[in-house]
């Protein structure tokens, strides 16, 4: 219109309809006449737009799975009746091929189904991140329990080691009797065999922890 202002064709023909008498029209956003002479101009411009928003809305529309219909992302439906399944790999159909190739199923929007699969992935997220939390506390424990082995270990080998230091000198004593010299012989002897079982414990504790974090990282790999 004369005004700057752009009416649609269904709004032009009401226009005319109402002003046929008239040989100007009014514009309906700010009321100025403009002159009636033939044909009404056309705005290129504003066409050239509303023409990529619809070639832009039809590529964003996906075809029914049941027929040639397109579909509007938002009326997308998915049957959980046919597919229990959540994920989005199902077939998608319109609201028609609903209401006749499904009826009595149950129908859920692309919208739902889409919520509900990214609230299954955060709850599996949570969860393992949960589990892993829980794994890395209970290898702290075993980590802190280890540690207090080793320290009591350690303490009893020095322990060990001063029973053979003590057991040398004595034996060095030229006016020890021989019982008492066996009877010396004897718990070193004994404390040795100690000490090596002391020493193999710890081998097998320290070989099996190295065993279960190989079996995690191989876990953690494959996953």
């Amino acid at each position: 219109m004369s005004c700057g202002h752009t009416v649609c064709r269904r709004c032009h023909f009401q226009l005319v309809r109402a002003n046929q008498r008239s040989d100007s029209l009014a514009c309906p956003v700010c009321r100025s006449p403009t002159k009636v002479e033939g044909r009404m101009p056309v705005n290129y411009i504003l066409k050239d737009i509303v023409g990529q928003v619809k070639r832009q809305q039809s590529l964003e529309r996906l075809p029914c799975s049941s027929c040639d219909e397109s579909i509007n992302p938002q009326k997308i439906l998915l049957c959980r009746t046919c597919s229990p399944t959540a994920a989005l790999r199902q077939e998608i159909i319109c609201g028609h091929c609903g209401f006749l190739r499904h009826s009595g199923h149950k129908l859920v929007s692309l919208h739902l189904a889409s919520t509900e699969l990214r609230n299954n992935a955060k709850k599996t997220i949570l969860r393992e991140r949960k589990s892993t939390l829980e794994g890395i506390s209970s290898l702290t424990d075993a980590v802190e329990v280890l540690k207090q082995h080793f320290t009591e270990t350690i303490a009893n080998y020095i322990r060990g080691t001063n029973v053979f230091f003590t057991a040398e000198t004595r034996i060095n004593d030229a006016f020890m009797p021989l019982e008492t010299l066996g009877g010396l012989e004897k718990n070193a002897l004994k404390e040795g065999e100690e000490l090596k079982r002391k020493v193999a414990a710890t081998h097998a504790i320290v070989a099996r922890i190295n065993e279960e974090l190989s079996g995690e990282r191989e876990l953690d790999m494959s996953d």
